[in-house]
Formats: structure tokens, C-alpha cells, sequence
């Protein structure tokens, strides 16, 4: 009996030593928070890409706008009037990557939709400040710290001998993503 005894002293000597050790342990709850903006990229036309106006000799000519400063250049025909490249203004979250991609090429139409001409290298590039040079579908740049960036547009119209005189119009697009 002293020997039940003794062994269940020993039995309750470890139960309590395993209750006392459960109650020295302790448990902490953390914190999370997360911000969501929904801004979206958006991108809008300021200044539409415009080729002048031409006076074509009989032998194909072409007019060639750069977007980064503008500079245009006119072969075999005569410019009466100058054109301007296309401004685009892209606007999203501060400092964020984007990429820009563009039409390669589209058609200029007459109004009366019997003639056309083609408008091909169509390019994008930052303006005359940003950079001097000319990209071809942007794969990467960042809005600025103001939450805005600058493109612009430029191309060559093509331009057929003896052209038929008229306004001529078209489309292209452009398109921005965050990278």
C-alpha cells in the first residue's frame, strides 16, 4: 500500500508540474492591414498626328513626322503647310511601369472614300525633354511622380504620285498597360 502510495504521489507530482508548465506559456495576436487603390491607366489624345498639307509631284513622295522633337521631313513634294506629331498624355499611379504598344501602320481615307494613302513606321516616343529618342512600341517607362507621362507619335504618310486632292483621315491605336 505504500508503494500505491508513493507511486501515486508521483503520479500527481507530474500533473501538476505539466499544468504548471501549460500555464507559463503565453500567446500574442498580430496585426495586417492592406491598402487597395483602384486607379486605372488611362491614356488621352491631346494633339492628333497631322501630316500638312502636300502638293504631290508625279513620283511618290512621303512626309515623315519624329516624335521626340517633332522634326519633319518631307521627299519628292512640296509642303504648304506644316504638320504636327500626335500628343498623347498617359495618367495612372505615380512612379508605375507601363507599356505602350501602337499600330504599325493604318490608312488615311478621303472624304469622299475613294482614295487613300498609307501611314506606316508609325512610332512612339517621349518628347524633347524626357528623351531624344524614338521607341517603337515602349516596353517599359514609368509615369512620373506627378501621376502623368507624355507621348507622342509620329510616322511617314506615303504619299502616290498625282494624289488625288482632298482631306484625308484615319485611325490608329495605341494601347497602355502596367507592366
Amino acid at each position: 500500500m505504500k508503494k500505491l502510495s508513493i507511486f501515486s504521489a508521483a503520479v500527481l507530482s507530474l500533473a501538476i508540474s505539466g499544468l504548471a508548465q501549460a500555464q507559463q506559456s503565453a500567446t500574442g495576436t498580430g496585426s495586417a492591414s492592406a491598402e487597395v487603390q483602384s486607379e486605372n491607366i488611362s491614356i488621352e489624345e491631346q494633339t492628333a498626328l497631322d501630316f500638312g498639307r502636300v502638293s504631290p509631284f508625279s513620283t511618290v513622295g512621303t512626309v515623315n513626322i519624329r516624335p521626340s522633337d517633332n522634326r519633319q521631313s518631307p521627299s519628292n513634294l512640296i509642303r504648304t503647310a506644316a504638320g504636327t506629331r500626335g500628343e498623347w498624355v498617359v495618367t495612372g499611379f505615380a512612379n508605375a511601369s507601363f507599356a505602350v504598344s501602337i499600330t504599325d501602320s493604318f490608312t488615311l481615307t478621303s472624304e469622299d472614300g475613294q482614295d487613300t494613302m498609307q501611314v506606316t513606321g508609325v512610332n512612339v516616343g517621349l518628347p524633347t525633354g524626357s528623351s531624344s529618342s524614338t521607341l517603337n512600341n515602349i516596353s517599359s517607362t514609368t509615369i512620373t511622380s506627378t501621376g502623368e507621362r507624355r507621348l507622342a507619335v509620329g510616322g511617314t504618310l506615303n504619299v502616290g504620285g498625282g494624289q488625288a486632292s482632298g482631306v484625308y483621315s484615319g485611325q490608329y491605336q495605341i494601347t497602355v498597360i502596367y507592366n
